[in-house]
């Protein structure tokens, strides 16, 4: 087998958070596309990893067209690897790493390629913040934390809003919340470095003709992510899509009394709330937004405090 003579990803995060050397965006999503795009040609054979890691993420140097020395990211160790037989399988046998399991592999449910989706963004949680997602000191403390704590959020004046939101939805708990690789790969910024990793040539043939086409999961899965928060009362996400925005606003229309009082009088006050149920009123809304769009921030901002 050829050496990784780079060590590995668990390795290098270690060495830099060892001598306090945080890694920009850049830096981050260099490696973190890179697993993607494996793990994709991996998913396209409908076969699960089911064990990534640090540890499992060799890197090996080489030298790049311009002369410089570059480390290349190469996914290994396929010993838990499973192949399903069709795309809507569900794997049943438990595998992996404790630090790295899905919820849904705990809680024995049935899981598919979303769970890979979890582990690898455990693995761009560490490529932020150099810690895990979950820690504790017992197995049974560390799935109880992982069926039922949110993460602590990312550095946001380090990382952008496009990175933060898509770490929080590659870790939510339901797996059909989650984005596929592929999904993943459609975003702009995520894309624009699969086409400096890549030859158009390579693009062309690994990529079908229909995943090269913009794609609107972002809204949708942002959508998804804030009607369970509505649900568990729980605000502890930004958000800057307006989609996403005007779908809170039509939740806390529908069914969420109390967020909806507490937004809304912040922003319109008492008497516009008590007439919202009120046709004329929901227009008021619509037409304050129109005049001004930065209002849909505001009343999501309120309605988190």
């Amino acid at each position: 087998m050829e050496y990784a003579d780079a060590g590995d990803l668990r390795r290098f995060v270690d060495t830099r958070a060892l001598y306090n050397l945080p890694l920009t965006e850049d830096h981050v999503l260099y490696y973190f596309v890179q697993m993607l795009l494996a793990l994709k040609h991996v998913h396209d054979k409908r076969i699960l990893h089911r064990d990534l890691k640090g540890q499992n993420i060799f890197l090996t140097s080489f030298k790049a067209a311009d002369g410089q020395t570059r480390i290349q990211v190469k996914l290994g160790d396929f010993g838990l690897a499973k192949v399903l037989l069709n795309p809507n399988s569900l794997a049943k046998s438990q595998a992996g790493t404790p630090y790295y399991l899905s919820p849904e592999i705990i809680r024995d449910t049935g899981y598919n390629n979303k769970s890979d989706v979890w582990s690898l963004g455990c693995l761009l949680y560490e490529l932020c913040t150099f810690q895990r997602v979950f820690d504790a000191k017992s197995l049974g403390n560390l799935l109880m934390k992982i069926l039922n704590e949110t993460q602590k959020p990312i550095d946001d004046t380090r990382f952008s809003q496009d990175l933060q939101d898509l770490l929080n939805q590659m870790l939510l708990k339901n797996p059909d919340q989650r984005p596929s690789i592929a999904q993943i790969l459609q975003l702009p910024f995520i894309k624009k470095w699969v086409e400096k990793l890549l030859p158009l040539q390579t693009i062309n043939s690994e990529f079908k003709p229909e995943e090269i086409k913009p794609m609107k999961f972002l809204q949708n899965t942002q959508i998804g992510i804030l009607q369970f928060l509505m649900r568990e009362n729980k605000f502890n996400l930004k958000f800057g899509d307006e989609v996403a925005m005007a779908q809170f606003l039509s939740n806390i229309r529908e069914n969420q009394t109390q967020v909806k009082n507490k937004a809304l009088e912040k922003i319109f006050g008492e008497e516009f709330v008590k007439k919202f149920k009120e046709e004329d009123a929901v227009k008021q809304v619509d037409q304050a937004i129109k005049d001004n769009p930065q209002l849909l921030n505001d009343i999501f901002k309120a309605a988190v405090k």
